[in-house]
């Protein structure tokens, strides 16, 4: 037997070895075609941790910083102790990307959604005035989330879940809002010039 699971973990590790060379071999334009779920980089974590100490006393640590991968947003979630989950688990806060920006070329056109973020979703966050313009945030869970006076403009929101969400003075013009779940979502004074709503849910929104 322990012959057999010798044998077995060696064929794992040459698996692994195999997987990384692969992903080590693609071409820029095949790594664009997945998300970045990678950790950050020593230097990329001294950088952003650098920009979250000069901010952290306000009530907006990451406004005007760049998230640039799904990566970044899930190893930022982990070291802030935030959760997006309905029922908030014990010692965990409510994630707070207030004012940053997402609209960089690299998060819409290689993290195609930010569904993989797991229990890391960004429902309940506070996305005030974050800029996503461009992001492709389809599927996306924003479930009661505050995008008081956020930067949509053609962004990719089809299919997701903005439940209760608060959207109020947002700029959505030529966002894609198809089949997105707007349940009680609260959307006064937004811009929806061009905007695509086809077959969303908007069951007691409020779109006055």
């Amino acid at each position: 037997m322990p012959i057999i699971l010798d044998v077995f973990a060696s064929s794992v590790y040459d698996m692994y070895n195999k997987t990384t060379k692969e992903e080590a071999e693609m071409t820029n334009d095949e790594q664009q075609q997945y998300p970045d779920s990678r950790e950050p980089s020593d230097e990329r974590k001294v950088e952003l941790e650098t920009a979250y100490k000069a901010q952290k006393e306000i009530d907006a640590p990451y406004k005007g910083i760049q998230i640039r991968t799904i990566g970044e947003v899930r190893w930022i979630m982990e070291q802030r102790n935030w959760s997006g989950e309905d029922e908030l688990p014990n010692g965990m806060e409510r994630a707070n990307f207030s004012g940053a920006i997402f609209g960089d070329k690299r998060l819409s056109r290689n993290d195609r959604k930010l569904t993989g973020l797991s229990g890391n979703s960004l429902g309940h966050a506070n996305l005030s005035g974050i800029h996503f313009a461009g992001a492709n945030l389809s599927e996306a869970s924003l479930i009661r989330s505050n995008l008081t006076a956020a930067n949509l403009r053609g962004a990719n929101l089809n299919y997701a879940g903005l439940n209760g969400a608060y959207i109020t003075e947002a700029e959505l013009f030529r966002c894609h809002l198809e089949r997105a779940d707007l349940t009680r979502a609260v959307l006064t004074d937004v811009t929806l010039s061009s905007a695509s709503l086809t077959h969303a849910i908007l069951t007691s929104a409020d779109l006055t």
